[in-house]
């Protein structure tokens, strides 16, 4: 029986049915048939990190298996056992150039499911990017899964960027346990695909250990965005921070999901999220559900979510100095985007700039 995409990215603790927010189905997609993806991979061999695109020297890490994560059951049931990429990342030591892997679909590689670990060893520190892009229009399919291990007083970045063609369906799921005063820094970008589901979990198990999750998004056309990221703190005196922000265009749908889950022992803690969106059409549809839950005392916890259209007073300041319409939506678009943009490395960010730029030409 072929996955079904039903129910996925279920909301942690769950509120009225009628309003359509506990999970999201795609019905109307069906999941192809998973075949051969054709891309070479190189891997590497430093005193640094080690770089192997199979998954059989996965370490067998017991915490994985006794959390939840992931998009759905099914999803992550379909990367376990039909997976046709992975990558196993082992960072040693401090490595100062990102490391990245590219992910490319087209017509002989139309489907990717890819199964990828990284584990940072302890004092480590290493930047990974991870790409997801089409090169043709036709339709692809993506379901990814990233689990992320970061051992005692290592800090690991991670950055995810989704920019398959406009007729794809994109699955990520991410996951991260932490160690104490281990510090994992998460980024997805999402500027591509029909449908787009992400999930991240982060288990802050460790005493002092520090998450932080920065989310960035477009919504164009009538695609589908669907959000669903909970950091889990358990150990004394950690930090868990989520701050999404994005812009919906045409008729374009998003969900966002963010929650601060503070368990018992957490004490000392703090939590913040802060999701925002500009609304940039008058057919566009947004929902957030900022939850924050909470079972220990001595914790501190915020959230926020909002949404608004261009300020009409800045605009026209902007304007009066000179700039047109177009120019002045832009860059107060990108404005937007800054805090975030700013928080990636920084040979990303003047490509990731032109890209935003394109996507908002019609604005």
């Amino acid at each position: 029986m072929s996955l079904q995409l039903t129910n996925l990215n279920e909301i942690p603790v769950k509120t009225f049915r009628w309003l359509g927010i506990n999970n999201v189905s795609l019905k109307d997609v069906e999941v192809p048939t998973i075949t051969e993806f054709k891309q070479n991979f190189e891997s590497v061999d430093t005193e640094l990190y080690n770089l192997d695109f199979s998954s059989k020297n996965f370490p067998k890490v017991l915490d994985f298996e006794r959390e939840t994560y992931g998009v759905s059951e099914g999803v992550l049931d379909q990367v376990n056992k039909e997976a046709n990429s992975s990558f196993y990342l082992n960072i040693k030591k401090s490595v100062l150039e990102p490391i990245i892997v590219n992910y490319k679909l087209d017509s002989k590689s139309s489907t990717l499911v890819a199964n990828n670990f990284i584990l940072a060893e302890e004092g480590s520190t290493a930047t990974v990017i991870v790409n997801l892009d089409s090169t043709e229009d036709e339709f692809n399919y993506a379901n990814s899964l990233i689990k992320i291990y970061a051992q005692r007083n290592s800090q690991v970045n991670v950055v995810v960027i989704q920019t398959l063609n406009s007729s794809s369906v994109n699955l990520t799921s991410s996951v991260s346990i932490l160690e104490e005063d281990a510090k994992v820094n998460y980024s997805f970008i999402d500027l591509g695909s029909l449908n787009s589901l992400s999930s991240y979990y982060s288990y802050l198990n460790g005493e002092n250990s520090n998450s932080n999750l920065d989310s960035l998004y477009i919504g164009e056309g009538k695609k589908i965005i669907d959000i669903n990221y909970s950091l889990i703190q358990r150990g004394k005196s950690t930090l868990g921070i989520i701050n999404s922000k994005g812009a919906l265009l045409d008729e374009s749908k998003k969900i966002f999901r963010g929650t601060l889950d503070f368990k018992r022992g957490a004490s000392g803690s703090i939590g913040k999220e802060e999701e925002y969106v500009m609304l940039l059409s008058p057919k566009a549809r947004n929902s957030s559900i900022p939850l924050l839950l909470c079972r220990e005392d001595d914790v501190q916890g915020e959230h926020a979510a909002s949404a608004g259209k261009i300020d009409e007073d800045t605009l026209f300041y902007l304007m009066s100095r000179g700039l047109s319409l177009e120019e002045s939506k832009k860059l107060l678009i990108l404005a937007h985007f800054t805090p975030i943009i700013n928080n990636l490395p920084e040979s990303l960010r003047e490509d990731l700039i032109n890209s935003i730029e394109e996507k908002l030409k019609n604005v």
